[in-house]
């Protein structure tokens, strides 16, 4: 039997005044109502149920009644009604946008966090981005995608190609890194980039332009998909040898970058009660062999240590050196609060950079941290456990080879690094503001 096909047929918003609600955003979008319930038999006059619907059909909006919605604060903080969802929507012309919004009933909120984009707060309190389009967006192809940079050009994501015979993909022979873009913002994106040139010098590989010209790339392909929360990859291959050779001095090394919609390594729902991992006894590939410190796609360990752990019920996995140590998992580093400090393992892993942003947020809070080696007695024995990467960033741990850690829930001290985590991507000095392109 084939899987059902289903699509969304609408994004609802709660308000306790949902026909007043629509309103504002039948004016401010140009959608017409197409569906309008009345209040249910018993319940108070404002119940009810509208639909909007673009004029061209696809995707709706929808408001429903909630007798005790509570607004949500923006920006978020801890303990407060959090926003659960945003609406993006592109304008032709920013400050007539806002102007436009004021008029119908909106208010421009007083933390705006990049240039380009106005965050704006509706009637019920719901926070918008209003943004100009760019210039993708009008040349008839999709970019909701994503948008990718391949062969000197720009093109949405699923028309991005490689070729077959590029040693990337016959010999995994590339290095790559991957930031993350988050309300409008790259965070640490000269961290990143400052890892993917060392990875590019490692490998005697060759981008073919600055790492200026490679950081205004990156800002196009989110500002071309209209990302506010983006996942952003920038990889190099060695490219194809000359025909007929095998010669790696011939090749044309080949870059390619690209941007999608956020990433969760850890889903939201699953970090909120954390995960199960199971410790492998699939060997990490030795760093004397291939070094972990430079990004790469040597992963079949990694891929077959994961399904190590799904034949035991567990959805994360970490693997160990020759010796016994704990390294890392697919695309993850892994903490451990042991012996009353936070533990890390300081070889054969990935210097990651959300690793590197814990340590430093440890230091600032005065809590204890080393890096050093790490046993599988010592992740048994913890009182916390937690994995840490760019898609995902602070993921709680809270069941090892089937036996609860602690108490079985996520710790306070894992929810704090969790929260200061989240609370730098505004941090200025930290984040870029992306530059969204204007007509």
């Amino acid at each position: 039997m084939t899987d059902p096909r289903t699509h969304i047929a609408a994004a609802v918003l709660d308000s306790d005044d949902p026909r007043g609600l629509a309103a504002f955003y039948e004016r401010l979008l140009g959608w017409p109502v197409a569906v309008n319930e009345p209040a249910r038999p018993g319940a108070a006059p404002e119940d009810g149920w509208v639909m909007l619907k673009p004029p061209a059909g696809s995707t709706g909006l929808s408001f429903q009644y909630e007798a005790d919605y509570v607004a949500p604060l923006w920006p978020a903080s801890s303990g407060k009604q959090q926003m659960m969802v945003h609406l993006d929507i592109a304008v032709e012309e920013l400050d007539a946008g806002v102007a436009l919004a004021n008029d119908l009933g909106a208010t421009l909120a007083a933390h705006q966090p990049q240039e380009g984009v106005r965050v704006m707060l509706d009637p019920a309190g719901h926070p918008f981005c209003l943004f100009v389009a760019s210039e993708g967006d009008g040349d008839g192809r999709d970019w909701s995608a994503g948008a990718a940079y391949i062969d000197g050009e720009f093109c949405p994501v699923a028309e991005a190609k490689i070729s077959v015979l590029d040693m990337g993909m016959t010999r995994s022979d590339c290095t790559y890194d991957v930031v993350s873009v988050w309300d409008g913002g790259f965070f640490r994106l000269d961290a990143h980039l400052e890892r993917f040139m060392h990875s590019v010098a490692q490998l005697r590989l060759d981008i073919g332009m600055t790492r200026e010209d490679l950081e205004s790339v990156l800002h196009e392909c989110v500002s071309r998909a209209g990302l506010q929360r983006a996942f952003v990859s920038m990889t190099c291959t060695r490219g194809r040898p000359a025909a007929g050779s095998r010669d790696l001095r011939t090749c044309r090394n080949n870059l390619y970058c690209f941007a999608v919609p956020y990433i969760w390594v850890s889903p939201e729902e699953q970090q909120a009660v954390g995960a199960s991992m199971w410790i492998s006894e699939i060997p990490r590939i030795p760093p004397e062999s291939v070094d972990p410190s430079v990004k790469n796609y040597h992963w079949l360990d990694l891929d077959m240590a994961q399904f190590d752990a799904y034949d035991h019920d567990a959805q994360m996995v970490v693997l160990r050196d020759l010796s016994g140590a704990i390294t890392e998992g697919p695309g993850y580093n892994i903490f451990a609060f042991v012996d009353g400090r936070w533990l890390t393992p300081a070889k054969g892993t990935l210097l990651g950079v959300t690793r590197r942003t814990l340590i430093e947020l440890c230091a600032e809070a005065g809590s204890p941290s080393e890096q050093g080696r790490m046993t599988a007695d010592d992740l048994l024995r913890a009182d916390e456990v937690l994995t840490c990467t760019t898609a995902g960033g602070v993921m709680p741990v809270t069941r090892l080879n089937g036996r609860p850690i602690g108490d079985g829930r996520v710790g306070s001290r894992t929810t704090d690094l969790r929260e200061r985590y989240w609370q730098r991507h505004v941090d200025p000095a930290w984040s870029t503001p992306v530059r969204y392109a204007s007509r």
